[in-house]
């Protein structure tokens, strides 16, 4: 019920209030809540050790090790990810927030000491959790009460460090937690020993750490691996259990067949990662992981026995952390780059970074020479290419190894049929100069480097099969549209594309290799440039072309190959939009147009340094709030589809050629600020008529005609430029033969008289609620005294805040004090004052109360001042023997603590006096219909509790009883709480024995008759003491037994007590022209300007509202 006296007091929008006040809570009644919350932890099944030794047997075939091996894994993986999903399964059933698992149940402040248990309160609890969170045992709210979580997680961390489990936190528990929440190894410290720890985290394979004192990032993101692997509590602390596992994995040196060691897993990984691959990664040692370590060491030239000793861990971690490997950088990767170039494993761009490409080049290289494929540039790599890479050219009677590579690569793109053999022959000779002629280059039968390099470019071609380039879209396109079709277009040189390639090469008289080298690339786009699709034709790519059409405006054309006559028609729309010869035909230029369109860079997802422009004169004609930079995203696109819309022009979300020079023509035009033009003129009446009124008529378009123009924009829904283009003249011309009616009405009174008339019933306003108040000190008895010093002060029946509320004083209340008490902590502190008012022992919290505080009681009635002069502007009056509280004292002078609302100047009173100024809302006719449809009024009510889809119950209130509809949603989403009060949603209501309605309740109930649900829509009787029952009882007796009824009855009550005596415009019911200073529904003179927003904010959603206006004219 308290709750709607506050949303009356504080609303806007509430009309029958004469006078403001605002009521502040300065604390707040806390409700501690709780309720039990339980947790079951999975019972975790151990035993699988006896499986695993049950399965440890040696067995004489490599292959039986490989599956003895794997078994032994598996079962490993099984008890591991049965012990990891338990855990999981716990916490996850625990974690939860302590202050949510204790809302329930309302308990007492108890202190607390050690040690803490579940159920205490104690300040150092807040500490303990914030410990347990940042050392792994997370998840617990950071509150001073210890609830079931926090014990849960006490208890794990008791288990985890072997001390005595009780689920309390004892001082062994705190110290122990101290230690680890403090250790000298974690993240950001340093300590010497940190370096020791790196080093063995290195050796077992965490690594590279540089090793230092420093605990840093990427130490701490190492420990946590570890400790994930390892089954530890994962906190990036190097604590006791973490060292302890570490020294034991770091402990060995060699491992051979048959053991098993974590670190064996780690030394598995990087065994794969090099190229001996096929390992299971466990941590046992089996016979296929010793057959790989054997070819491991005869491949880097170690001693081959099979085991892992201190080198070939050494050789292993060499290859490992190679820096010739995918992602890393090196200066002397840059030679590896330019010898792989010279032999034809290019083009590799020649930078320190070791890529992708690079890897698969260096692959490639490792297959065709016999090495160990794995991407790196490991010993054995790099010595073989140092060899190949030694000559640069080739001729008649030369033997080398490289030219193997050299007839291996003629014969690939098409100058075949050589023997890949050392030695370069006759035949080789003949077909290197064929090559030579066909290329363009010196025809000398000699390999040098030119021939070389174009070798190379032909032989490493993106335009091959089973690679991969943007460029390939284009090639498919083409191929497919030129005949040579069916190609699926993606960036992937497929084998289907290697055939029709060659089948082109072949009917064009080209070497027939399936490579689209440049020759073919030269014959491909001639032949392209001179094809086009007419009406009758099928071919792949007219689905391409009808694609792109329906993409970019011009639909609804069926996907298919046939070039039909919708198709035309559409074609022949395109080319008349954009200009083009109209033929219906897609020739070269169409097509080019189409395609132009559809991959423009001014569409969503694209950048452009153009869309900056773009974006800044959408912004300034009224298309706006788009955030400046090249990106053009989907707000962008939707903002170009507005535009496009709301001028006519085909709706894409492409900023076209169309579309741009439509942007220009708005952005450049002639009316707008700054220039001169004849038709401003007209422009300016049109306005003035309108109510957008105050503009001098000139052909000169200044500051006040772009606001006012401005205005009307934003009333009537159209982009806000202050640029009055072709759609906003429009709109002017229709609103002033159509929607928009401003009326004036006469007033026999001045604007001078009317004003002095406000003045002498003391308007009110808030705008000084800041600023100091003062009284002479000639009226005021000084004294101290026990007194509140706080604003809307409870004053409670226990010193604690969750006691009972006797009283709500202001400050200044005088009170008696008794003594001081301890408390509940309010503001950092427990000191409550124990103290006598009205009769009663009461307490009050010390931060909101003084015992000797200086308070002053008047001695007449004394005026409050602005200033320390008694012929500054008077604030009000204070009645004779009044307390104030005195916040300075002067000798002729005491500044006063004051109310908020104090009297206006009359400059004040006069900026809303005047009819002209402000907002033309507060004009707004409200006895005529907005004149919308149910549906318009639906669209403002979605949402909104029990008034959702009510749009035709307030058109049947306004026709009824002649109140605007949207004045009636207003007042009723205000006084509902936007539909969701129980005076809104029905309150049940009976009448007693004695006839009487009264709410019902579950011990009331049996006892009364004639119950009905009742609804109060607008708060009527919902009087300040007890709004809940006094609305529900206004209801029950208007017979409000459903939401219409509560609307329509509702709106009879509006209509006949504020509408239909002469006032009925926010204007009028404030300032009242007619009668000036009497029956004015408030004193705050900003109050009309105040309920415009809420009105204007529905009438902006409406379809096409009615708008009314009747503007006051003083004499």
């Amino acid at each position: 019920m308290r709750k709607y006296f506050q949303i009356f007091l504080i609303s806007v929008i509430v009309l029958f209030h004469f006078s403001p006040a605002i009521t502040h809570a300065n604390e707040a009644d806390i409700e501690n809540k709780a309720q039990e919350v339980t947790s079951k932890e999975d019972n975790v099944e151990e035993g699988q050790g006896e499986i695993l030794e049950n399965n440890d047997v040696k067995q004489e075939t490599s292959d039986e090790e490989v599956s003895n091996e794997s078994v032994l894994e598996e079962v490993e993986n099984v008890q591991e990810n049965t012990t990891t999903e338990a855990v999981e399964s716990t916490d996850n059933q625990q974690k939860q927030s302590e202050e949510e698992a204790e809302e329930l149940r309302i308990k007492p402040f108890a202190a607390a000491s050690l040690p803490y248990e579940k159920g205490d309160r104690h300040e150092d609890l807040v500490e303990i959790k914030e410990k347990l969170n940042h050392i792994g045992f997370d998840g617990i709210t950071e509150t001073d009460y210890f609830g079931n979580w926090t014990e849960t997680r006490v208890t794990q961390f008791q288990t985890y460090y072997q001390l005595s489990i009780t689920g309390k936190v004892d001082q062994k528990t705190i110290n122990k937690l101290d230690s680890v929440y403090n250790s000298p190894f974690q993240n950001g410290k340093r300590h010497e020993d940190t370096k020791a720890i790196k080093e063995k985290l290195n050796s077992i394979g965490y690594g590279p750490i540089t090793v230092t004192t420093l605990f840093g990032n990427y130490m701490e993101s190492q420990v946590k691996e570890f400790q994930r692997d390892q089954g530890l509590r994962v906190n990036g602390i190097a604590d006791e259990r973490t060292l302890a596992k570490l020294e034991e994995l770091a402990s060995t040196d060699v491992f051979e067949l048959g053991d098993r060691h974590n670190a064996i897993i780690t030394i598995k990984e990087k065994l794969n990662a090099i190229g001996f691959g096929g390992i299971s990664e466990t941590n046992y040692f089996g016979g296929w992981t010793e057959t790989r370590v054997k070819q491991f060491q005869q491949y880097y030239g170690l001693s081959v026995d099979g085991k892992v000793g201190p080198a070939t861990q050494e050789t292993l971690d060499s290859v490992y952390n190679s820096p010739f490997q995918n992602g890393e950088r090196h200066e002397d990767t840059k030679a590896i780059k330019e010898k792989l170039n010279s032999i034809g494993y290019g083009p590799i761009t020649v930078t320190t970074l070791f890529g992708d490409y690079m890897e698969s080049q260096v692959k490639e290289f490792q297959r065709d020479q016999g090495l160990r494929v794995n991407g790196i540039a490991d010993g054995p790599t790099l010595a073989k290419l140092e060899e190949l890479a030694s000559t640069d050219v080739f001729e008649l009677g030369d033997r080398h190894s490289a030219i193997i590579l050299l007839k291996k690569k003629l014969n690939a793109v098409g100058f075949d049929r050589i023997s890949e053999t050392d030695y370069f022959g006759g035949w080789t000779e003949t077909r290197v100069r064929q090559f030579q002629e066909y290329y363009n280059l010196n025809v000398t039968g000699k390999a040098d480097e030119a021939t070389q390099n174009k070798l190379d470019e032909v032989y490493n071609s993106p335009f091959q099969a089973g690679k991969r380039h943007e460029d390939t879209i284009e090639l498919k396109e083409k191929l497919n549209r030129l005949g040579y079709g069916h190609i699926t277009v993606s960036t992937l040189y497929g084998n289907f594309t290697k055939s029709q390639v060659k089948r082109f090469q072949r009917e064009y008289g080209l070497v027939e290799n399936g490579i689209a080298d440049e020759n073919t690339w030269i014959k491909l786009n001639e032949a392209y440039y001179n094809a086009s699709f007419q009406l009758g034709d099928r071919h792949e790519d007219i689905i391409e072309i009808k694609k792109q059409l329906n993409a970019i405006g011009f639909g609804g054309i069926s996907e298919t190959n046939y070039y039909g006559g919708w198709t035309e028609t559409r074609v022949k729309q395109f080319q008349k939009y954009y200009h083009l010869t109209v033929t219906g035909i897609v020739d070269h230029t169409t097509e080019e147009k189409i395609s132009s369109v559809y991959n423009s860079p001014f569409q969503n997802g694209k950048r452009h340094d153009g869309t900056v422009e773009i974006k800044e004169k959408l912004n300034r004609i009224g298309f706006g709030y788009i955030t400046v930079s090249t990106l053009y995203g989907s707000f962008t696109e939707t903002q170009v589809r507005k535009f496009q819309s709301h001028y006519g022009l085909l709706e894409n979300g492409i900023a076209d050629e169309v579309t741009i020079a439509k942007l220009d023509n708005i952005f450049n035009h002639p009316l707008q600020l700054g220039n001169s033009h004849p038709d401003i003129i007209t422009l300016k009446e049109n306005l003035n008529h309108l109510g957008y009124d105050g503009i001098a008529i000139s052909d000169y378009f200044g500051n006040w005609t772009e606001t006012r123009l401005k205005q009307f924009q934003e009333d009537n829904g159209l982009p806000v430029s202050g640029i009055a283009d072709e759609i906003t003249l429009a709109a002017i011309e229709e609103a002033v033969e159509n929607r928009w009616i401003i009326e004036y009405t006469p007033y026999p009174t001045t604007l001078t008289q009317a004003l002095s008339k406000q003045m002498s019933v003391s308007p009110q306003t808030d705008a000084y609620r800041n600023l100091p108040a003062y009284v002479h000190s000639s009226y005021i008895d000084l004294t101290r005294t026990a007194a509140i010093t706080g604003t809307s002060v409870n004053l409670r029946t226990a010193p604690q805040l969750i006691s009972k509320v006797a009283f709500n004083v202001g400050n200044g209340t005088e009170i008696e004090f008794m003594e001081e008490v301890t408390g509940a902590i309010y503001s950092g502190s427990t000191k409550w004052y124990k103290i006598r008012y009205r009769g009663q022992v009461l307490y009050v919290h010390s931060s909101l109360a003084s015992k000797n505080t200086l308070v002053g009681k008047t001695t007449a009635n004394v005026n409050v001042r602005s200033a320390k002069s008694s012929s500054s502007h008077k604030y009000g009056v204070i009645p004779k023997g009044t307390t104030v509280n005195i916040i300075e004292e002067g000798s002729t002078w005491h500044e006063i603590s004051y109310q908020t609302w104090r009297n206006a100047t009359e400059q004040d009173v006069l900026q809303y006096l005047d009819p002209d100024n402000n907002d033309i809302f507060q004009h707004l006719v409200l006895s005529e219909s907005v004149g919308v449809s149910a549906a318009s009024l639906n669209n403002v009510l979605s949402g909104k509790g029990i008034l959702s889809g009510k749009g035709q119950s307030f058109i049947s209130a306004s026709h009824q009883h002649g109140v605007n509809e949207v004045y009636l949603i207003s007042h009723a989403l205000l006084e509902t709480g936007h539909g969701t009060s129980d005076l809104a949603t029905g309150i049940e209501v009976g009448k007693n024995s004695s006839g009487n309605p009264v709410l019902v309740t579950p011990s009331n109930r049996s006892s009364l008759t004639n119950i009905r649900t009742s609804y109060n829509m607008f708060g009527i009787g919902a009087v300040d003491s007890n709004a809940r029952e006094g609305g529900a009882i206004r209801a029950y007796n208007e017979g409000w037994f459903s939401p219409e009824q509560a609307i329509i009855g509702g709106a009879k009550f509006i209509g006949e007590r504020y509408i239909h005596i002469g006032q009925d415009t926010l204007y009028k019911m404030r300032w009242n022209p007619a009668n000036p200073a009497t029956h004015q529904y408030a004193t705050d003179i900003a109050w009309a300007t105040k309920q415009v927003n809420n009105i204007q904010s529905i009438y902006d959603q409406l379809d096409n509202p009615m708008y009314k206006f009747d503007i006051p004219q003083y004499r």
